[in-house]
């Protein structure tokens, strides 16, 4: 990672926030692409980085200073995209996504989404439960019963992903302004969900 001398932080989710079907958004890239050399630019996406590399070409989205993928599992700084070592070491303890896989298969309800949604750090599910905030709470206390730690992210009504409980979007946003030097009230950040 490079050393960036930043006094502020904008942080953009990218799918329903920076990329609307509805709405075209030219204008604003433009005005991100030419902000102040003291602000940086971070997204922060649910998408794998491979998905998220291909939507920031096709979309012609400036390219950020960082990008945290996959809720915020992994981090990836700069024009070459390296990875982010610590951080990594950070997501690897207590999370086993095969452990959590074992105990999931027997789940009605729960379909394991393609390889392109999945990595070492996030495994995702599309929940088809009639009352799916309680059939989560339920794969939750089957994790606590097997011993797995993991954080249950749901959300569009019908994705799970299960993250290590140190991950997620916050918790990324929060290491990369500290990493930047760049104080939380100088940070702004926008989603959709």
């Amino acid at each position: 990672m490079s050393r960036l001398v930043l006094s502020r932080l904008l942080a953009f989710d990218l799918d329903g926030t920076l990329v609307d079907p509805q709405t075209p958004l030219a204008p604003l890239y433009e005005r991100l692409a030419a902000r102040r050399p003291d602000t940086g630019l971070a997204y922060i996406t649910g998408r794998t980085y491979m998905s998220a590399e291909q939507l920031l070409r096709r979309h012609n989205l400036p390219w950020p200073d960082v990008l945290a993928t996959g809720l915020g599992t992994e981090i990836r700084w700069g024009p070459s995209a390296q990875p982010d070592r610590a951080w990594r070491r950070r997501m690897g303890i207590h999370f086993s996504p095969g452990r959590l896989q074992r105990a999931l298969r027997n789940v009605p309800g729960l379909t394991l989404q393609p390889l392109e949604a999945l990595h070492a750090f996030k495994l995702s599910y599309w929940v088809q439960a009639p009352e799916p905030d309680t059939h989560v709470a339920h794969v939750a206390r089957l994790l606590r019963q097997h011993g797995l730690r993991a954080k249950l992210v749901y959300s569009s009504s019908r994705d799970l992903d299960l993250i290590p409980v140190a991950a997620g979007k916050g918790a990324a946003l929060r290491w990369i302004a500290q990493r930047l030097g760049v104080s939380l009230q100088a940070t702004f950040a926008c989603g959709d969900s």
